[in-house]
């Protein structure tokens, strides 16, 4: 658990990494902003690396908490598969270092581990979410090397789309991309009855 000291500092650092990224961001930065001195702050961290590593983190762990109370709301695996896909792309933007982390390629081999780690998350609730709707049939049986092969065609398309998600100026046109692909995978995998 967190002192309020080192919340200070995760706080301080995820505004200026956000503001000016990690590059820019210096110790003496994070520590000013966190009200207390380079010494204070390296007694909880022994380098920027591993403060961003924490503030990564802590945006995952709350945006993992987000999308799975949301997907709690939904019964039906078509409704969970286009909630999640839609809360992925409309909720990430509340969690700016980590969308950082997602977009680009990181020179800290820690941020690059968790977006592996968001990435496997992501597979896994796509995966679950499929074998949810096959179970219930919802959607139509599938041999595992299908399903599995599904499972990678959604996370391809969703990391393939997220780039178009900094890009779009206008939020409606991208809801309209979003909701065509999400279209497109449902019908794909949904129900056959030819």
């Amino acid at each position: 658990m967190q002192d309020n000291q080192e919340s200070e500092i995760l706080n301080s650092a995820a505004l200026l990494f956000h503001k000016y990224g990690i590059k820019k961001t210096t110790m003496e930065d994070i520590a000013g902003g966190a009200s207390m001195g380079k010494s204070t702050l390296y007694y909880y961290f022994k380098s920027k690396d591993e403060v961003y590593e924490m503030v990564l983190r802590g945006e995952l762990k709350e945006f993992q908490q987000i999308i799975t109370c949301a997907l709690s709301d939904y019964h039906s695996a078509e409704q969970m598969i286009t909630m999640f896909i839609k809360a992925v792309f409309n909720r990430i933007t509340g969690f700016p270092n980590l969308l950082h982390a997602l977009l680009e390629e990181s020179a800290s081999k820690k941020a690059a581990a968790i977006t592996r780690e968001f990435e496997v998350w992501q597979s896994g609730r796509i995966e679950e979410l499929l074998r949810h709707g096959v179970s219930t049939g919802e959607f139509r049986n599938m041999e595992e090397s299908e399903l599995l092969i599904n499972c990678q065609a959604i996370g391809i398309a969703m990391f393939g789309i997220r780039g178009a998600l900094i890009k779009e100026k206008d939020h409606k046109a991208f809801e309209n991309k979003l909701d065509s692909l999400i279209f497109l995978l449902l019908n794909g995998i949904g129900q056959l009855n030819k």
